[in-house]
């Protein structure tokens, strides 16, 4: 502390009465230079654009096409006595089979036919004057055959009757012929598939109402039913479903769409960031150095 001099008519006193203290001036009331607008601006749109450019780096590696996995297929195809083929198809076939249950309620079950199928049938042959071939699965220890009947007309492959014979098992639930064996089927179908010298083709999957209690529903479908040569399918005739479909679609636009957003809230977060690291003020009450300013 020190006194404070004053000169009065020429003399000099002092005043005694009173000290005035120094006023110390802390370290936080040095004059603070706040960050430039601007500058805050451009580090945001830096680190934005950098982030940019990292998402689209990441989008480049990550793009793939996405393709619903196909479905596999058994190969179920028919030899003569030559060990050559005379009826070849394959195809994943699914059955829908409606029954009774012991309180008289109706049931769905389904059945997978399995790949290793045992494969069985009749060679093109000439009864009655028309050509006709037969396809039979066999499977689950013979409980189970499904037969595919074919005759050609007029130049035509039809696909004359579905039949499924079965025993019904623990897969029918609480069935009231559990135990005994049935065949259901349709002699009278008449899908028309292809020319006979032709293989028909279907990717995009049939279902054939067989009956109003039994469905068939294939998916990658071929079969030639006749006129095989050289162990090979003759030309395509392909279904309306195949026509129709779409190319798949890739993941590209899903990815740049997640990483669109991704960039939006790293945008957003950083001008929160920005709004909150304003220089704080602090203010010191003399010697006291009382801090007053709003803590980060």
């Amino acid at each position: 502390m020190t006194a404070i001099v004053s000169k009065v008519g020429g003399e000099r006193w002092k005043q005694d009465a009173m000290w005035l203290p120094t006023v110390d001036r802390c370290p936080q009331d040095e004059p603070t230079t706040p960050m430039a607008t601007t500058e805050m601006a451009n580090t945001t749109m830096a680190m934005t654009t950098e982030a940019m450019t990292t998402e689209a780096m990441t989008t480049e590696a990550t793009t793939m096409m996405t393709t619903t996995p196909k479905p596999v297929v058994g190969h179920y195809d028919l030899k003569d006595m030559n060990g050559t083929f005379c009826i070849m198809s394959q195809f994943n076939a699914t059955l829908r089979v409606n029954y009774t249950k012991h309180d008289n309620e109706t049931a769905l079950v389904t059945i997978m036919v399995p790949l290793m199928a045992e494969v069985s049938g009749m060679c093109p042959m000439n009864m009655s004057s028309q050509m006709m071939s037969q396809l039979k699965l066999s499977f689950k220890n013979g409980t189970r055959t499904l037969t595919a009947d074919f005759e050609e007309v007029n130049g035509t492959a039809v696909l004359t009757g579905i039949s499924f014979f079965f025993v019904y098992d623990e897969e029918f639930v609480n069935a009231s012929m559990m135990g005994q064996n049935e065949t259901i089927g349709n002699s009278m179908l008449n899908l028309a598939l292809s020319k006979a010298t032709d293989a028909y083709r279907c990717d995009s999957g049939d279902m054939v109402m067989i009956t109003s209690r039994l469905d068939l529903m294939t998916v990658d479908f071929i079969v030639q039913a006749f006129n095989v040569m050289n162990d090979t399918y003759g030309p395509e005739n392909r279904c309306a479903g195949d026509m129709t479909t779409q190319a798949p679609q890739t993941t590209e636009t899903t990815h740049m769409m997640n990483h669109t957003t991704e960039m939006t809230t790293t945008t957003t977060t950083m001008t929160t960031t920005t709004t909150t690291m304003m220089p704080t003020t602090v203010q010191c009450a003399g010697r006291d150095r009382v801090l007053t300013g709003v803590a980060l």
